[in-house]
């Protein structure tokens, strides 16, 4: 892993609001300063202006930003889920896609499940990876089927939800497991898979859900698509959902990946088209993570997030990050 390369802090979206608007105000009265002063005397108001723009950005917590060195001959590295212990689970691409384990140790275990074609690795919990892998498709063939199986003392069990095209498992806590199923009915549906027990996750009236997470208490962490195809996050816990959306932001766009055991929530919401933020909702308030295109999509309960940064921000080589606070 590299050294920590950046400090930067979380932004609550009224607390943005009101720095970008300091910080215009700010650059003009500067500019009017030092064309008014003109000389030495203008040169020395900058550095006090300076400083009172940084100040709008002391307002949320700080976090750490790392860099994770993983897979250098890689075209691309995503993590997706980081346990109580450190230890992180994602996936790569080298020719084809292969899942990993990083433990915190720094030791890393490629996953590839016998038979498959591609191997992605998404969950993970104090015992156990989850994932999905595609099989070869046979001639003829319309669509390639994909599994999901969970990896647990170096042995991998496979298991599939009956008659569906696709099973992918997304997370995992104490043996039960949530993830998506694409149905012959041609729907997305979610899941929640637990001592060889299906149960469907069908937001209502949704024409799809997600299901990415679960914490220790049994709470699902997901998103749905209303009938007008609006994404918005939702919680499931005991037959009861809770939609849960990032404060108001002018786009009905919101992408819940996860959550812990302490009340935080991860995932992303659109500030406008084509631009993706990622946030974290914790302590009863939401914060903006400051890095445009970017993905989290893991948290453990101490607060550590997983996630990747967009091609058009880093290479591919750079992009899997770990935030610590």
């Amino acid at each position: 892993m590299s050294q920590i390369l950046i400090e930067f802090f979380a932004l609550d979206p009224y607390t943005k609001m009101a720095a970008l608007f300091f910080c215009s105000f700010a650059v003009l009265m500067v500019i009017s300063i030092v064309a008014t002063l003109g000389g030495k005397n203008g040169r020395r108001i900058i550095p006090l202006a300076l400083l009172f723009l940084s100040a709008p950005l002391l307002a949320g917590p700080r976090v750490t930003f790392e860099f994770l060195d993983l897979f250098p001959e890689a075209d691309w590295v995503r993590p997706f889920g980081i346990n109580n212990a450190g230890d992180i689970a994602g996936t790569y691409y080298q020719g084809t896609s292969f899942g990993f384990i990083r433990r915190a140790n720094g030791v890393i275990t490629t996953l590839s499940v016998p038979g498959a074609v591609g191997t992605q690795a998404s969950g993970i919990d104090d015992l156990s990876v989850v994932g999905a892998f595609s099989l070869p498709t046979p001639i003829g063939a319309t669509f390639t089927e994909i599994r999901s199986f969970l990896y647990q003392n170096g042995q991998y069990t496979t298991f599939t939800y009956p008659l569906s095209r696709e099973t992918t498992a997304y997370g995992v806590n104490q043996g039960r497991v949530v993830g998506n199923i694409y149905a012959d009915d041609q729907a997305l549906h979610g899941f929640l898979f637990q001592n060889g027990n299906w149960t469907l996750l069908d937001y209502p009236s949704s024409r799809g859900t997600f299901a990415y997470g679960i914490n220790s208490a049994g709470k699902v962490f997901g998103s749905y698509w209303n009938t007008d195809y609006e994404q918005h996050g939702f919680t499931y816990l005991s037959g009861q959902y809770v939609t849960v959306d990032f404060p108001s932001n002018g786009v009905p766009d919101t992408q819940i990946f996860g959550g812990n055991n302490r009340d935080s929530i991860i995932g992303g919401t659109s500030r406008s088209v084509c631009v993706f933020d990622p946030f974290i909702i914790t302590t009863g308030k939401a914060f903006l993570l400051d890095l445009p295109q970017a993905w989290v999509t893991g948290i453990n309960d101490d607060g550590y997030i997983v996630g990747s940064l967009g091609r058009k921000v880093f290479t591919a080589k750079a992009s899997a990050f770990i935030l610590r606070k």
